[in-house]
């Protein structure tokens, strides 16, 4: 199983982290429902920041970083969706684009899914 899809089942199914605080303010991707999300060849960049926007209550947000290697400027999606939650969002985005995601220091960091991973 790619680490991409363990960590997003990990987001989806533990339950601690549906509470108010989260690594990374990640149960915003669990609580936050899309009522549509069109994107016509829209590079990962702005993806993720339509993925911030759209799950941000408050003053809280999930932050993500985003380093040069996974060159998301050049990784364009194309997507139809309709009422989802943005966790399935976020797994599409990164299987589509051939990127993983991390919680490093409560940031999710998208990185190419051949990037050396951080617990080595």
């Amino acid at each position: 199983m790619k680490p991409a899809v363990i960590f997003l089942l990990i987001l989806m199914v533990r339950p601690g982290w549906a509470q108010p605080s989260s690594p990374a303010n990640t149960h915003l991707f669990r609580t936050t429902v899309i009522d549509e999300v069109e994107f016509e060849q829209m590079p990962l960049n702005e993806v993720i920041t339509f993925l911030q926007d759209a799950t941000r209550k408050g003053d809280q947000q999930v932050n993500f970083i985003l380093p040069p290697e996974t060159r998301a400027s050049e990784r364009r999606i194309t997507l139809s969706l309709r009422n989802i939650k943005a966790v399935e969002v976020f797994a599409t985005v990164l299987t589509v684009t051939g990127t993983r995601a991390e919680i490093r220091k409560n940031i999710v960091w998208i990185l190419p899914d051949t990037a050396p991973r951080a617990d080595k």
